[in-house]
């Protein structure tokens, strides 16, 4: 099983989901097909040697979560650290602390997104952050130690879509399906206070 580690607390979020280590032949196929061929040609020759790149920065909205073992293709797996991002403007109007009824993390698992066996069961659980995260964060980033190992959310769930109460479909017509965690109340509580004692905070 492979943890992932989005982190939250008072405008920051931590999340850890456990996956479960799927095998397949699909994973990476449109890089390493079944033939190879090599052309040789002798009117020159080169030589070279692999230069790994081990760390890249982000640039999808789509992440991997858990972890891939493709024969051919070798193992790939992915930790996901994420913050939160509040919205540029809060409504508090005719609304107080109080009128925070529940806090919920939500992940989109998008139809065709996924990998393996999609009725076994993986888990997410959530832990708070201790720390800042820093501003720069590569492939390579570890967030040992800047977290709370106690989980303050936790959910079992499949990748299963078909007949699921948690299939939805969204403005462009592709079809997902809804993790949602349940968090502790007071979170939002605080979230709604320090965005009344200091909005720039949060925006």
């Amino acid at each position: 099983m492979k943890r992932i580690f989005p982190l939250i607390s008072v405008g920051l979020a931590s999340i850890m989901a456990q996956s479960c280590e799927d095998s397949t032949t699909q994973a990476g196929s449109s890089l390493v097909e079944d033939e190879v061929e090599i052309v040789y040609d002798s009117s020159f020759s080169t030589t070279g040697v692999s230069d790994p790149v081990t760390s890249v920065h982000s640039r999808t909205i789509l992440q991997l979560l858990g972890r891939l073992n493709a024969e051919g293709y070798g193992e790939f797996s992915s930790d996901i650290v994420c913050q939160y991002m509040p919205a540029a403007n809060v409504d508090t109007t005719n609304t107080t602390a109080n009128d925070v009824d529940s806090v919920k993390l939500l992940l989109l698992m998008y139809k065709g997104g996924f990998a393996g066996d999609s009725v076994v069961p993986m888990g997410l659980s959530v832990y708070p952050l201790t720390q800042q995260l820093p501003t720069d964060m590569e492939s390579n980033f570890n967030p040992a130690g800047m977290y709370d190992p106690n989980p303050i959310g936790s959910v079992s769930y499949s990748a299963l879509l078909d007949g699921s109460p948690d299939r939805g479909v969204d403005s462009e017509g592709s079809v997902y399906k809804q993790i949602v965690v349940d968090l502790p109340r007071q979170i939002g509580i605080d979230l709604y206070n320090l965005y009344k004692r200091s909005p720039q905070t949060l925006s």
